[in-house]
């Protein structure tokens, strides 16, 4: 067991181990004084001058020597009482000594006010430098033991605490005017391996499984270390923790990366729960929410409630709740929320023909094409559309002819037919909603955002045209 002494200025304690003359946390000057729970050993009274002597002993002169001592020692316990009183009753509230403390710790203390006769000034001063060596000693202690632990996920978390704490010792021996400098390059050691430490820790999240959580957690580490070293800026010190700036700056996308990878597993396999996928989803976008219809992860979220969407029809009609008008319904009131997906433009299509009532022009073929030749390369607005007085039908293959350009398969042969689709790209397995960008899988399986944008103005339009939600006969001829 270390035996722990407390500091009669600030109360914090220390151990045996630290043989400092001055309190590391204040800098106050040590006295050597019993550990906690011991009282020193007895003292024998002094004898007084008219006590009588023992036989057989003869009366000695004093030494002036030990009186002096004597008092010197009472005048000392007077002053440690008083100090000890004063922080006693301190504590109970009945005195303020934040100024004192201040001073102390700030270094800022007026040299008049804690000197009082010829030559005590330089002392002090002296004192401060040492006391604030010290601390800089410790604090390079600290940093010597954690920059290797910092990098052990077990270990990490003490680590980095105990390097805050060296930043603090080198906080506080700066307020030394003469050691600034030495204490501005330990600060600057202890916050490039606490910098570390939070990039690996970051690095370990990033290898868990994948959730709005994690992201969050990784996000809350990189912003407080942030928010830290920007306090210490604020405070005076030239420290900078660029690798956490940068990362900070990039984690979106590479944790947006991860669940792109995911999701993509997904659609690969062609064999996953469309609920579960769904849900996962649905996290990503809420970890990552965007207004931007051509966001990577918002697209993945539509393209999985297509999937549910699809699932809950053909769950629909296996038990009887759903019939062809009611399927129709279901996939015209989820077009917008799925990005108007075209596998379900294509089975609305078909339960239209089962429908009550269906627009056979609607699937009339056309025999030319193509009715938007340049819809791949330039954007179209619905005024533009409308101004071209297209049909129902020629706005359905305006639509469909943005996929045949990349040899997507059509349920309708006669339209694979007259776009001259190559139908090697099996509609199910076709990224619709993966963009051609950093997120991309290949050159082949997506959309350019200039396409998507004309796909939304063209399906919107037909979903107009199609009224109560079926493909009606008062569409355009």
């Amino acid at each position: 067991m270390e035996t722990k002494y407390t500091c009669p200025n600030c109360g914090r304690e220390y151990m045996k181990k630290d043989t400092a003359k001055f309190c590391k946390f204040c800098g106050h000057k040590i006295v050597e004084q019993p550990p906690q729970g011991q009282t020193a050993a007895p003292v024998a009274p002094m004898p007084m001058g008219n006590q009588s002597i023992p036989p057989g002993k003869s009366k000695q002169p004093k030494k002036k020597g030990g009186m002096v001592a004597a008092i010197i020692a009472g005048i000392v316990l007077l002053l440690l009482m008083g100090v000890g009183t004063v922080i006693f009753v301190s504590r109970l509230g009945f005195l303020n000594l934040d100024f004192l403390k201040t001073d102390i710790i700030d270094g800022s203390a007026d040299s008049e006010s804690v000197a009082e006769g010829p030559g005590e000034e330089q002392g002090t001063e002296a004192a401060g430098t040492e006391a604030a060596e010290e601390l800089l000693q410790e604090a390079a202690v600290l940093v010597e033991e954690n920059k290797e632990k910092v990098l052990d996920d077990q270990l990490r978390s003490e680590a980095l605490e105990e390097l805050l704490e060296a930043i603090a010792l080198c906080q506080r021996a700066g307020a030394n005017e003469e050691l600034k400098p030495e204490a501005l390059a330990g600060m600057r050691d202890a916050v490039s391996y606490y910098e570390k430490g939070v990039q690996s820790q970051v690095d370990m999240l990033m290898t868990q499984e994948v959730s709005a959580d994690i992201y969050h957690e990784i996000v809350r580490n990189l912003d407080d270390a942030l928010t830290y070293g920007q306090s210490l800026v604020d405070a005076g010190y030239d420290v900078s923790m660029n690798g956490i700036t940068d990362l900070r700056s990039n984690i979106e996308d590479k944790y947006k990366a991860l669940y792109i990878d995911k999701y993509n597993g997904f659609i690969e396999e062609y064999n996953w729960n469309v609920r579960a996928n769904e849900e996962f989803a649905r996290g990503a976008y809420e970890a990552f929410p965007s207004d931007d219809p051509d966001d990577p992860i918002r697209l993945r979220y539509a393209y999985a409630k297509a999937w549910l969407v699809h699932q809950e029809i053909v769950e629909g009609m296996a038990d009887g709740s759903l019939d062809a008008d009611g399927a129709v319904e279901k996939i015209m009131a989820s077009l917008e929320e799925t990005d108007y997906c075209e596998f379900l433009i294509e089975e609305a299509e078909n339960y239209a023909l089962n429908s009550s009532e269906p627009n056979i022009e609607y699937f009339t073929e056309l025999g030319r094409g193509p009715i938007l030749s340049d819809s791949s390369s330039r954007e179209y607005t619905a005024d533009e559309l409308e101004a071209l007085g297209l049909s129902a039908a020629e706005l359905r293959y305006a639509r469909i002819e943005i996929y045949a350009r990349h040899g997507m398969n059509c349920w309708d042969v006669s339209v694979s037919n007259t776009l001259g689709s190559s139908g090697e790209i099996d509609m199910y397995k076709f990224m619709s909603y993966n963009d051609f960008g950093i997120y991309s899988t290949d050159n082949i399986n997506g959309l350019t955002a200039t396409e998507r944008h004309n796909i939304r103005v063209i399906a919107q339009m037909e979903k107009d045209f199609a009224g109560s939600g079926y493909f009606m006969i008062n569409m355009k001829t």
